[in-house]
């Protein structure tokens, strides 16, 4: 069984120009990878110019929480990161504690219409 020349000459065309263009597409990307890394770089999009700002602002918040707690009785100490723990808890309770008691004043809601219904029952 003979190969005919005009085949194999398609297929080696058909392969030969594949590779060059995937060669050509590789070497493209990688250029305009590298020059959108310049780019970058030139812009100042990858430094952290803002870091200190996004600091400050978490600073003052962290401040502003303290001085809470401390309006609130909770905290009459100095800030440190275990001190804004305990506000933290201490507000934590101090929610959990209003809903028990916004449950309870619920339950005697719903006890006292039940309540004034079977009444109404009784006297109809």
């Amino acid at each position: 069984m003979e190969v005919e020349p005009e085949a194999s000459s398609q297929s080696s065309w058909i392969g030969k120009t594949w590779f060059l263009i995937k060669h050509a597409a590789t070497r493209t990307y990688g250029i305009l990878y590298s020059a959108g890394g310049f780019l970058a770089n030139g812009l100042g999009i990858t430094r952290p110019d803002w870091q200190y700002a996004i600091d400050i602002y978490e600073d003052m918040k962290r401040e502003v929480k303290h001085l809470t707690c401390i309006h609130n009785n909770i905290l009459p100490r100095p800030l440190t990161p275990t001190h804004t723990q305990n506000c933290d808890k201490e507000e934590e309770e101090r929610a959990l504690e209003e809903e028990a008691l916004r449950q309870q004043n619920l339950n005697r809601l719903d006890d006292l219409e039940s309540q004034k219904t079977s009444q109404d029952d009784i006297t109809r």
